[in-house]
């Protein structure tokens, strides 16, 4: 649900429902990838850190792992 809003542009309902998701699934990968996502362009630099950091903790060689390592480098 959250990647649906994240395309339509609708950041606000892509970040309450990554949020949700992280909650209800904190250990899967995905739902942090998808929060950092809409944090980083929601300009929430800290959080986006952190959920892309939070991503590589649990899976470091998955199928976003280069996406996410090329996010952390541009925001930090």
């Amino acid at each position: 649900v959250s990647k649906f809003y994240l395309n339509d542009e609708n950041y606000q309902g892509a970040y309450l429902r990554a949020k949700d998701a992280v909650k209800v699934q904190p250990d899967y990968s995905a739902t942090h990838f998808a929060l950092a996502e809409v944090a980083q362009k929601m300009k929430k630099k800290d959080e986006a850190i952190a959920e892309y950091q939070a991503y590589l903790k649990i899976d470091p060689d998955g199928e976003k792992a280069k996406a996410a390592k090329k996010a952390l480098a541009e925001l930090q």
